[in-house]
């Protein structure tokens, strides 16, 4: 049995040790080109994996062009006023205060004139509008939404001299 002294740092003793020049060139080549061989090896397949996409994976990634449109000039406004009136609900009646503006292209000066000769025309079609809904058709958002389009479709039938393109809430409550 080998002592202490007699094991090298590789763990071999004397008698197991290759004693011939061509063992030891081989031990040699061995000890230190298996790890850089497997270290080769797995670099090339973590490069092919991560290059191709995985081997199962399949990439089909499509380039889509956005072209920006430049923003619209901003609107003129007719401040149409301030509406307070009772939904109509049958079994309970609720009170609405409903402020609003409409927005225009502001190069159209006959529309602006049209807006302030058809104001009173204008209040009354938003009130029969406002008047002929119930509490649950103008509580939510969406709804409120389908309502400005309402009233911007109802008084563009009636302008004669361009449209309105928005309508804008300044306030609205429902109580």
């Amino acid at each position: 049995m080998p002592t202490d002294d007699e094991i090298f740092e590789d763990g071999l003793d004397e008698e197991t040790r290759p004693t011939s020049p061509v063992a030891k060139l081989l031990e040699k080549v061995l000890t230190y080109l298996i790890p850089i061989l497997i270290s080769v090896i797995l670099s090339v397949i973590i490069m092919f994996v991560v290059f191709k996409g995985g081997a199962s994976k399949e990439r089909n990634e499509d380039i889509i062009t956005v072209q920006l449109q430049p923003k619209p000039a901003p609107l003129s406004y007719y401040d149409v006023g301030e509406f307070k009136i009772n939904t109509a609900d049958i079994d309970a009646s609720y009170f609405v205060r409903v402020a609003l503006s409409l927005g225009y292209n502001p190069n159209n000066k006959q529309l602006q004139q049209e807006l302030t000769d058809r104001g009173t025309q204008i209040r009354d079609i938003i009130l029969s509008l406002l008047n002929s809904k119930e509490k649950n058709q103008i509580d939510e958002f969406l709804e409120k939404e389908q309502l400005k389009e309402e009233i911007r479709r109802t008084i563009n039938n009636i302008l004669i001299n361009g449209e309105v393109e928005a309508v804008y809430y300044t306030e609205f409550t429902v109580s």
